[in-house]
């Protein structure tokens, strides 16, 4: 690589932080959407469970399938993509302030509106940031510095936005307190927009026309071409590993540990533990490749969270312990995929369809989500499981083990050597005439150097 093409390439750090500050909000206005909304309609408004269960389906279904659409309509009208990400900010922000301001006695049909609004400007906005920063730069190790950066702001709005609504309560009435929350999200949404918008109003990410007029059909092939179906496919394991965690986080912090009162601590610990590893994923890429990288994370994540099933009601420090040494992996797995994924789509040629690609990512993600919920809870309700009554030494307590600590070791192994397989048969043809370090001539395979 040319001295004048890393010049080109370089990414300095106050765009960086521009761009990436519009992860803070997005983090902000995603968690409530299925953590908090739910709970606040049926707890102050009435709206019983059932009926949101079947709302929140219905809503999952649709936001997970329109994210292929949402990227191939930025490919078609990629000219009109800030005008795009503007009306998207704006949306995001008043669909916030409507989702928890409902209309009084229509508050199923206000929940489900406000959600579908809510969800798919939150989902233009993913969609279109993440793709930005893959057409930013073709250096490969710039690519991880912005996913990283990006990735960073996420985990640390999620830690923000897991903890203010709590703090509001000091402010104002509990039934208030989310409201406040989401003004609050609408405010710092417009305010993160101005600056990511100082940073787009100076890029130019012109691409050459349109191939075969960015028909939905030539987007498929792409996505379903043999190099980079294997790589989602080994994204999708993976994701579905850490899925089933997060969906039955809750139930096994409350009715395996017995320890409710330390949720906020162990999502502090994760996320914190999440930050605070970026930077060494970021250098270890940068050193023995993004494919080491990335297994590397995955082997520490199951060396890591098999000691769960060592685990006994009232374990709280070595569960700490777990969610740190676990929470170490986090930030590879959320950074490193769609750096990869960037690096795919500049070896294949296909720059014009690269929101399309990224959508597919985020699809795979919502897909991973909604089948490990299915098969976790239906599992454990299989084996026996009810909230309302203690089971810690019933078969239920077990399935709850298995299908919390025990399973997803098992899937993000199968991840693992899916990884290196697909190293093997088409990695090397990426990474093989792609530089990590800058120095010229100088190229990183898996995880070895040759000059």
């Amino acid at each position: 690589m040319s001295t004048a093409h890393q010049q080109r390439d370089a990414v300095t750090t106050v765009p960086l932080l521009r761009y990436g500050l519009i992860a803070l909000p997005l983090a902000f206005a995603g968690l409530p959407l299925y953590m908090h909304a739910p709970a606040f309609y049926a707890q102050y408004y009435g709206v019983s469970l059932a009926a949101l269960a079947v709302a929140l389906l219905f809503l999952r279904v649709i936001d997970a399938f329109q994210d292929p659409v949402i990227g191939w309509l930025g490919d078609r009208y990629a000219a009109h993509r800030p005008a795009v990400i503007a009306a998207a900010l704006v949306v995001l922000s008043g669909g916030m302030l409507m989702l928890f301001h409902p209309y009084p006695g229509f508050e199923l049909l206000w929940f489900c509106t406000a959600m579908i609004i809510t969800a798919t400007a939150f989902s233009v906005l993913v969609v279109h940031v993440n793709a930005l920063g893959g057409l930013w730069t073709a250096d490969p190790y710039e690519k991880t510095k912005i996913t990283t950066v990006r990735e960073g702001f996420i985990l640390a709005g999620i830690l923000l936005a897991a903890v203010l609504p709590v703090l509001l309560e000091n402010v104002t009435d509990a039934k208030n307190a989310l409201p406040l929350f989401a003004v609050l999200t609408a405010v710092l949404t417009m305010l993160c927009g101005i600056v990511f918008w100082t940073w787009l109003s100076r890029q130019d990410f012109a691409t050459a026309p349109p191939r075969e007029k960015m028909r939905l059909s030539a987007l498929w092939r792409i996505v379903t071409a043999e190099r980079i179906r294997g790589f989602f496919l080994v994204y999708f394991i993976s994701a579905l590993a850490s899925a089933f965690p997060l969906v039955l986080f809750l139930f096994f912090v409350s009715d395996y540990l017995e320890a409710q009162e330390w949720t906020g601590a162990f999502l502090a610990v994760y996320f914190l533990s999440g930050i605070a590893a970026m930077p060494f994923w970021l250098y270890l890429s940068r050193r023995s490749g993004k494919i080491f990288a990335w297994g590397a994370a995955m082997l520490l994540a199951v060396a890591a969270f098999i000691w769960v099933a060592t685990l006994q009601a009232g374990d709280t420090l070595c569960f700490a312990a777990v969610c740190f040494a676990s929470g170490l992996a986090l930030g590879a797995g959320m950074s490193l995929p769609p750096s990869i994924l960037s690096d795919i789509i500049d070896a294949e040629n296909n720059r014009d369809y690269a929101t399309g690609q990224f959508s597919a990512l985020a699809f795979l993600s919502k897909l991973a989500l909604a089948v490990a919920g299915a098969a976790g809870l239906f599992g454990i309700e299989s084996a026996g499981y009810d909230v309302s009554r203690s089971f810690q030494n019933s078969d239920a307590a077990r399935a709850l083990l298995v299908y919390y600590g025990i399973i997803p070791c098992g899937i993000q192994l199968v991840a693992l050597g899916g990884v290196v397989l697909w190293y093997k048969k088409h990695g090397k043809g990426i990474y093989a005439t792609q530089n990590f370090d800058g120095n010229k001539n100088t190229h990183h395979y898996g995880g070895s150097h040759v000059s």
